[in-house]
């Protein structure tokens, strides 16, 4: 099942220039997102980053690290998490590289699962949400 990412159905890490949606370009800055499934993947999206210096985002699933990955130019699908037990998770995926004029553009989430479902993220009352 997909989602729209937007800062209302995912918990913004770090700061975030996007209007309607979740745009980063600060370091450890991202997205959390909490679950009911056995994967997620999500659409990212990065524009101009050059071949040697692409942007590495990380990936923790239930507070553990898991992978971590180069951003490709355009908008593509990364699976962050896959082969879970289908039930409650959180996974959140961090910037981890400084990409300043290159921001990232987090898009979509898919949930995977018998009965995947997007659940209502645990807002830090202190997010820096700000308009680019």
């Amino acid at each position: 099942m997909d989602f729209v990412i937007t800062p209302e159905n995912v918990r913004v890490c770090g700061r975030n220039c996007g209007k309607t949606g979740v745009k980063v370009s600060w370091e450890n800055s991202g997205v959390e997102v909490r679950f009911i499934g056995s994967g997620l993947s999500l659409e990212i999206a990065v524009e101009g980053a050059a071949a040697n210096d692409l942007p590495y985002i990380q990936v923790w699933i239930d507070g553990s690290r898991a992978a971590r990955m180069a951003v490709q130019n355009g908008a593509n699908s990364y699976t962050a998490a896959s082969g879970l037990d289908d039930c409650e998770h959180t996974v959140k995926v961090l910037l981890v590289t400084e990409n300043f004029y290159t921001p990232l553009s987090f898009n979509s989430v898919a949930v995977s699962g018998n009965a995947p479902k997007l659940l209502e993220p645990e807002h830090d009352p202190e997010q820096l949400i700000f308009d680019a």
